[in-house]
């Protein structure tokens, strides 16, 4: 009865394995996939507008972005430089296959955090969210118009303190200096 049990065992051990050999990879969703056209190495200026989160400036800066994890996840960086001197951010998106939508989080080294979800439609990424600054959580959402040819950009933000009335908060013009930029695993 013993040797039964053992020789079950196996035997239920083996095809899982077989079954399991045989389940193709996963992939990342095509949605996600989108996310390409930020792949590279960016450099930027524009001005965020003054308002009850702050003062406003002009900044510049430097984004790279590259996918990590097999594709599974996207990480951005930025470097943004103005008169009160240089912020930096980390981003990292992914796809929720649950909820089927991606989702984003940024946070700084002042920090400030951003987060909520992204769409795609064309060219036009937009994040849309909340962040926290001046003490508050705002309404932020922004959209990024890439060019056809993928080298140059435009962004408009607008923020809001009760969702419904949105004022500018941002104004940018990227230019691709890199075209692709290393990808992690």
């Amino acid at each position: 009865m013993r040797r039964i049990s053992v020789l079950v065992f196996l035997l239920v051990v083996c095809l899982t394995r077989a079954m399991h050999g045989q389940t193709p990879a996963p992939k990342p969703d095509p949605e996600f996939q989108k996310l390409q056209a930020l792949v590279g190495r960016w450099m930027f200026n524009g001005e965020y507008k003054p308002g009850a989160w702050g003062p406003g400036s002009k900044i510049t800066g430097e984004y790279t972005g590259r996918f990590i994890l097999k594709g599974f996840a996207f990480e951005g960086r930025t470097v943004e430089r103005s008169a009160e001197g240089e912020t930096r951010f980390l981003e990292i998106d992914a796809y929720d296959p649950v909820k089927k939508k991606i989702t984003f989080s940024v946070r700084s080294d002042v920090g400030t955090g951003y987060s909520g979800a992204i769409t795609i439609a064309g060219r036009t990424i937009t994040w849309a969210g909340t962040v926290a600054a001046a003490g508050r959580e705002y309404g932020v959402k922004e959209a990024l118009e890439i060019s056809g040819d993928h080298v140059s950009a435009t962004a408009k933000a607008q923020i809001s303190t009760d969702g419904k009335m949105w004022m500018p908060y941002f104004e940018g013009k990227f230019r691709k200096v890199e075209p692709v930029a290393k990808s992690g695993r």
